[in-house]
């Protein structure tokens, strides 16, 4: 069969060449027809392979051993809070009452100082055992800077800040730690390295490394730490506040960066409205070569005070239009000319 279907192929392309080269289509493809129908036959003739079926053709698959997924850690779960409440419940209930009543109260205390309170609960619930300890302590340290300056201010809910403290004592000493003395914070001073310095709102210590720049900040925050109590305690208190800030961000930095918080210190002295405060630091800027730019009291502010060193801010007042009534910030130039600070002026409005 397999001979007969070989021969019949060939028969095939010879009749296709012919056909090619017949005269007569026709007769060329009759000729192709009876060759296709003999091929054709011989296709029918052939025997039929057996094909097996895909299930007898499956390999037999070796299947590996299930591999269990890693197991998590343990979940450390603390123990449930015994009826009425844990200590650490009740402490974290009155931060947030703290929290609750210094955002309610007219006190110039900064929302960062007392915010975190209201998430302490949470961040608890984050802690590993072992930073519990340091957890607490850090509570007790920052209700202490609250109180410390909190007691300046007019209407600050310090007796509800001391019984949060109170009970954060409590806490740490179920754990065997002492009261927690509170971390000095360091500051440019010219008194010997390590020197607590008795003023301010927090327990400040010297770096030892002071300049004249920083013993003036430091002169000018201990004479207000020393005023009488009075109606602006508080609003003294804030400058005092800032003054620390400058000295603790000191140690370290140019003259440039001393000449800035100088400049800036000056600014905060002036709000209290006492020329002679300020005086000290004035003279200290001014043997660096930065002088204050002088303004007259009176005159009219014209085209003459250049946008590039003066700022104006309109006022009701006595005296003609767009006459200078006051000084609301210094300006300050460098040896250079260079205008580093613009003056802030009022000047009389057009009501």
């Amino acid at each position: 069969m397999a001979d007969d279907f070989a021969g019949a192929s060939k028969r095939l392309v010879a009749a296709a060449e012919s056909a090619a080269r017949h005269a007569d289509p026709a007769e060329a493809r009759r000729a192709l027809a009876a060759v296709a129908r003999e091929l054709a036959a011989c296709i029918e003739a052939l025997p039929v392979a057996h094909t097996a079926r895909p299930e007898e053709t499956k390999q037999t698959r070796i299947d590996k051993p299930p591999v269990e997924p890693p197991k998590p850690p343990p979940v450390e779960v603390r123990p449930p809070a015994p009826a009425g409440g844990s200590p650490e419940d009740a402490l974290f209930a009155e931060l947030a009452e703290v929290a609750k009543e210094f955002a309610a109260s007219p006190a110039p205390v900064d929302p960062a100082d007392y915010e975190w309170m209201a998430q302490a609960a949470q961040v608890f619930q984050s802690q590993p055992e072992e930073r519990l300890v340091k957890f607490f302590a850090s509570i007790v340290l920052k209700l202490d800077a609250l109180i410390a300056y909190a007691r300046w201010t007019k209407g600050a809910p310090v007796d509800v800040a001391k019984s949060a403290r109170t009970k954060a004592i409590a806490i740490l000493a179920k754990r065997g730690v002492p009261e927690p003395p509170g971390e000095p914070v360091k500051i440019r001073s010219k008194s010997p390295a390590g020197t607590s310095l008795g003023f301010g709102t927090r327990r400040l210590e010297s770096s030892g490394d002071g300049t004249d720049g920083s013993d003036a900040i430091e002169a000018a925050a201990r004479a207000l730490g020393t005023d009488p109590a009075g109606d602006e305690r508080e609003f003294r208190a804030a400058v005092l506040r800032q003054l620390e800030k400058y000295l603790i961000e000191l140690p370290g930095k140019n003259e440039d960066f001393e000449n800035t918080l100088l400049r800036y210190s000056v600014n905060e002295l002036d709000k209290i409205g006492d020329p002679a405060r300020p005086r000290p630091l004035l003279a200290i800027l001014k043997a660096r070569g930065i002088n204050e730019i002088i303004v007259q009291i009176g005159a009219i502010f014209d085209e003459s005070y250049s946008p590039s060193k003066f700022d104006r801010r309109k006022q009701k007042g006595a005296g003609a239009r767009n006459s200078i009534i006051k000084v609301l910030q210094r300006g300050f130039i460098d040896r250079k000319g260079n205008c580093i600070q613009k003056c802030v002026v009022a000047i009389v409005s057009d009501e």
